[in-house]
């Protein structure tokens, strides 16, 4: 059996929720102080901003984030989709490393991998982001769990 996705993430992202990446940015109000004349990071405003959600191409993988509030702790989701389970007959080798990943019992530092009703493999990761919330962090929490699972990203292919 895979892993179980936690309750409240979602293998796919509404459109709604997609955002642009210059989160806090003042475009939509000229009299708000650009990063320019405030010294302020464009994501100074974020947290009152939450949920968020923007893709980056992390090693040719397209990762879809999304960073969310439960209570009061705010978390980050990271999920990608790695691709088709192949047929037996075109690749036994990779079939079998990507239903093993799949199935339960592997255990991963965070997150895991899970399999799609089309016989995708999807890798997700759920966790707490510490506030207050800058690009520096985001990008920095983001990096940190894709580096863990990155090993098991290599035994795929």
């Amino acid at each position: 059996m895979p892993p179980a996705v936690p309750s409240h993430a979602s293998s796919e992202l509404p459109p709604e929720a997609v955002t642009s990446a210059s989160v806090g940015s003042p475009a939509n109000d000229p009299s708000a102080p650009t990063p320019e004349t405030s010294g302020a990071s464009t994501f100074d405003n974020v947290q009152s901003t939450l949920p968020i959600s923007f893709n980056f191409n992390w090693n040719e993988q397209l990762v879809a984030v999304r960073l969310f509030e439960i209570e009061d702790q705010t978390f980050v989701r990271l999920m990608t989709d790695l691709g088709s389970i192949p047929y037996t007959a075109e690749n036994p080798p990779r079939r079998d490393r990507l239903l093993t990943l799949c199935h339960a019992g592997v255990e991963l530092p965070q997150g895991g991998f899970s399999r799609t009703v089309h016989q995708r493999v999807i890798y997700w990761v759920e966790a707490p982001i510490e506030r207050p919330l800058t690009g520096d962090r985001i990008v920095a929490t983001c990096t940190s769990l894709l580096l863990q699972a990155k090993p098991y990203f290599v035994m795929m292919n």
